[in-house]
């Protein structure tokens, strides 16, 4: 047996403990950053819509070891973006909610800012 072929087991052993340490960190700093967060509401400006219709796009995929790009369909989305505090920041919402809003319109909008990314999630816009 080559010194080649008794590493390979060793080498794949280390991989796939790197691989679970990997996991489990960015699930940690995910959880960290989403830990306890409390909501605020506050007033924003609507800047813009934008409806984005059904379709198809592909993903690539290993079947039978080729690759090979598979159809997947796209469900309609409408966005609006929301100005917070100096801050554009995008919700998605219903059609009704969509339709009822203009843009330069003021909402009231229920939000969260991670504590590490700083990024804002939207709960609810009013």
């Amino acid at each position: 047996m080559s010194t080649t072929q008794q590493n390979r087991p060793v080498f794949m052993y280390i991989l796939g403990i790197v691989i679970i340490v990997g996991v489990a960190l960015a699930a940690l700093f995910n959880g960290i950053d989403r830990l306890a967060l409390g909501s605020y509401t506050v007033d924003a400006v609507i800047e813009n819509k934008e409806y984005v219709p059904p379709g198809m796009t592909t993903s690539t995929q290993m079947i039978a070891g080729t690759a090979r790009s598979v159809p997947v369909a796209k469900d309609e989305q409408y966005i609006l973006y929301i100005n917070d505090q100096g801050t554009t920041v995008r919700a998605c919402v219903n059609k009704q909610r969509y339709n009822g809003f203009s843009v330069g319109d003021n909402v009231n909008i229920t939000c969260r800012k991670r504590r590490i990314t700083g990024k804002v999630d939207i709960l609810s816009v009013n």
